[in-house]
């Protein structure tokens, strides 16, 4: 949750009152009839009337801007300076050559609608030649596509003969090479079957001495990773021995430590004993010296008052 301090006293910056003015404009009475009336009796010289400018005093306004609001549109200020007599006559002007810019401005808009039509209008007929002469273009393609058809088909039919009668004489062909291939297959198959006997053969012998080779490899083999096995056992319980005794060390080392610091903090409260020890005997001397202070003035206080007194007896004499 969001929280907002709000603090009277702490003040970071200055807000300037110039931000906070009015404007006027001409809405109803505000200016004419309002601030400015000629036939007012509160009217000064100029045509301010007096009162409404007393009233706008005791508001105390930073800023009042003029023009302000929409006035701001239309307003111009060479319509406002210079003599009263001429301003109606310079404000004419002013909208006359307004006038005459907008009609110079509608005229440039109607030439240039107009030559946008007849530029229209050519590509139109451009556009309506272009395609009578595609449509021409397409027929004559059309009537050259259909000749070339036409043609094809004579060919392929041409074709098509001439590839029959190869056919028929490359089957024959085949035929014959098919006999000759069947006959060599036979005689190659028949010593393909005793080459593979004999190398049968061979292999088993080669493979019972292969399948004796790998039995004593083997037999070696397991021999070694027994040893292997015994000799890292070996290892690991001497590790595990080292490590026992290695931790054995370090209790003791720790216990031999506890010890000693027990012993310091033994010292250390004897030390603290005497320590206290010895304050308080400084503290009962202390006590005593002061008892024998006072008691000394004591002592001097009643000889004072002896002598005192042994002075006054001796007046009275």
């Amino acid at each position: 949750m969001s929280n907002i301090r709000v603090s009277l006293k702490d003040t970071r910056s200055i807000i300037r009152p110039n931000i906070f003015g009015q404007f006027i404009e001409h809405l109803g009475n505000c200016i004419d009839g309002g601030i400015y009336d000629k036939s007012s009796e509160f009217s000064s010289e100029d045509g301010i009337r007096q009162d409404v400018l007393s009233l706008v005093k005791r508001l105390s306004p930073p800023v009042i801007r003029f023009p302000g609001g929409t006035v701001m549109c239309i307003y111009h200020w060479e319509d406002h300076i210079g003599p009263k007599e001429e301003r109606k006559k310079k404000k004419q002007e002013r909208k006359d050559k307004k006038k005459a810019k907008k009609e110079e401005k509608q005229k440039k808009k109607e030439e240039k609608a107009e030559r946008k039509e007849r530029e229209e209008k050519l590509d139109r007929e451009r556009r309506e030649r272009e395609e009578r002469e595609e449509r021409e273009a397409r027929r004559e393609r059309e009537e050259r596509k259909e000749r070339e058809e036409r043609k094809e088909r004579e060919e392929r039919k041409e074709r098509e003969e001439r590839k029959e009668r190869e056919e028929r004489e490359e089957r024959k062909e085949r035929e014959e090479r098919e006999e000759r291939k069947e006959r060599e297959e036979r005689e190659e198959r028949k010593e393909r079957k005793e080459r593979k006997e004999r190398e049968e053969k061979r292999e088993r012998e080669q493979k019972k001495e292969r399948d004796r080779e790998e039995k004593r490899q083997k037999l070696e083999e397991k021999r070694e990773r027994e040893h292997e096995r015994l000799n890292a056992k070996k290892r690991e319980e001497e590790k595990k021995r080292e490590k026992l005794e290695k931790r054995e060390e370090k209790l003791e080392r720790e216990l031999k430590k506890e010890r000693d610091k027990e012993e310091k903090l033994k010292k250390l409260e004897e030390k603290r004993q005497k320590e206290r020890e010895k304050l308080y005997k400084e503290q009962e001397k202390i006590r005593k010296q002061q008892e024998k202070l006072a008691k000394e003035e004591k002592k001097r206080l009643k000889e004072e008052q002896k002598l005192q007194n042994s002075g006054i007896n001796i007046e009275e004499d």
